[in-house]
């Protein structure tokens, strides 16, 4: 940022430290990420200060704070496993939420869709950019060895769901165009 760089660093503790390439504290960070169960990723700002961190603590509750210590809660406790991104092409981050069973999208605490799965306890969702501005949904079912993509108003993609066993990338990897999926299956 602005010429420096900065390494962030979150401890056991729930601390954030902020440090230059040689390891010296570079920005007093006020964040504390209480009961941190996942780290879930950060968001760029102009400045250090407003650089944010996206955590959900052990009651599921999804947070994001500024290296300042301004906290807001992005999604109160719920079960499954979450992800946080701009689901909707609105500018602002949504909260995907993964149990055995079911998938959601969730924003500012009220749900935008929600699509049941055939039941897999090792069931993930995450961002599947397409374009800048653009990403859809992308979903494993790895006990059924099954892919799905969701657009971003939830209805599955024609073709899907499709074999596969592990987190997949779409990309226009031969330059023809058209957009291919690359993973693998259990074999």
């Amino acid at each position: 940022i602005k010429g420096k760089d900065f390494i962030l660093s979150v401890l056991r503790d729930g601390n954030v430290a902020v440090l230059d390439r040689k390891g010296e504290v570079r920005y007093p960070s006020k964040l504390r990420l209480n009961a941190l169960s996942a780290y879930l990723g950060s968001r760029k700002a102009m400045d250090i200060g407003n650089w944010r961190l996206l955590w959900t603590d052990s009651a599921g509750t999804v947070l994001s704070g500024s290296l300042d210590g301004d906290m807001d809660t992005l999604s109160h406790a719920m079960s499954g496993t979450a992800t946080v991104f701009d689901v909707d092409g609105d500018g602002h981050d949504e909260v995907v939420r993964t149990t055995s069973s079911m998938i959601s999208v969730w924003s500012d605490g009220k749900p935008l869709w929600s699509v049941s799965v055939p039941d897999d306890p090792d069931a993930s969702s995450f961002e599947v950019p397409l374009a800048p501005d653009e990403s859809v949904v992308g979903v494993v079912l790895p006990k059924h060895a099954q892919l799905r993509l969701f657009d971003r108003t939830g209805p599955l993609w024609s073709g899907f769901p499709l074999k596969g066993s592990v987190r997949f990338s779409v990309a226009d990897i031969n330059l023809d165009g058209r957009l291919e999926l690359v993973t693998a299956d259990g074999d």
